[in-house]
């Protein structure tokens, strides 16, 4: 749960592509799902840290994306 931010960082970073955004997601819902029905830890959906994990996931995933893309475009800037 509080490794989803890595796991956002490193989606971005791998995949390279908005499409990221929604393998954090999936993988938010499933997380989230699993600790709000085994542990007493959050409360559902409704608790405010699952959708501030969440944002704060999306943006990083998103920075990562946009990292790749400029890593991807210095290479071939310094190919051509």
């Amino acid at each position: 749960m509080n490794l989803l931010p890595i796991f956002g960082s490193t989606a971005g970073l791998v995949i390279g592509r908005p499409w990221a955004l929604i393998a954090t997601a999936v993988g938010a819902a499933i997380g989230f799902t699993l600790v709000a029905i085994f542990t007493e830890e959050i409360s559902g959906w409704g608790d405010l840290y699952v959708w501030i994990n969440l944002n704060v996931s999306l943006a990083i995933t998103w920075v990562g994306v946009m990292v790749r893309r400029w890593v991807s475009s210095r290479r071939r800037a310094g190919k051509a």
